[in-house]
Parts: structure tokens; sequence; C-alpha cells
């Protein structure tokens, strides 16, 4: 739910690492995701893409480093925007 706070690393380790280890199938509903309402699915598009996404995602992600939306129960200042700069800056490496 996007009234929870999620810490950094529980997102790692219960979410990211289970939902990369299932592979290409899953890049399709990762990428509706980061048109969500719901701040907490486009966090978990945003920082799964940066790291198995392809250079077609850059322009959806390039867009959501203007949101300012905050990260519950991380540290002050991240927002979805600086999680989805990291992301395009991972993706551009590739």
């Amino acid at each position: 739910p996007s009234s929870y706070t999620y810490k950094k690393e529980d997102l790692l380790e219960l979410v990211e690492r289970p939902v990369i280890g299932l592979g290409n199938d899953i890049l399709p509903p990762l990428r509706k995701a980061l048109t969500s309402d719901n701040w907490i699915a486009r966090l978990i598009g945003v920082r799964i893409l940066g790291k198995v996404g392809n250079k077609t995602d850059l322009p959806a992600l390039e867009k959501l480093k203007a949101d300012s939306t905050k990260l519950k129960g991380w540290s002050e200042g991240e927002t979805i925007g600086s999680e989805a700069a990291k992301a395009v800056a991972a993706v551009k490496s590739r």
C-alpha cells in the first residue's frame, strides 16, 4: 500500500531480487508500473528497469526524473525522480 513506509533494504531483498529472477517476462508490467498512481509501484518499476531495462525504457524513465514524490522511510531528499535519474544513468551505461 502507498500509505506504508518502505525501507530501501527491504525493497531490495523482498521485491527487487525476486522480481528480477523472473526474467524478461516481467518487463511489460514494470513498464506499466511507471505510470501508476501508486508511488511504490512507480519506484519498483524505476529501480528494476534501471537494473534490467534497455534503451527503449529511457523516455519513460527520463520523464520520471521530474517526479518529486518523497520516498517514505528513505533518506531525506530521496524521491522517485532521484531514483529515476540513477536508473537512466545505469541504462545509458550498458
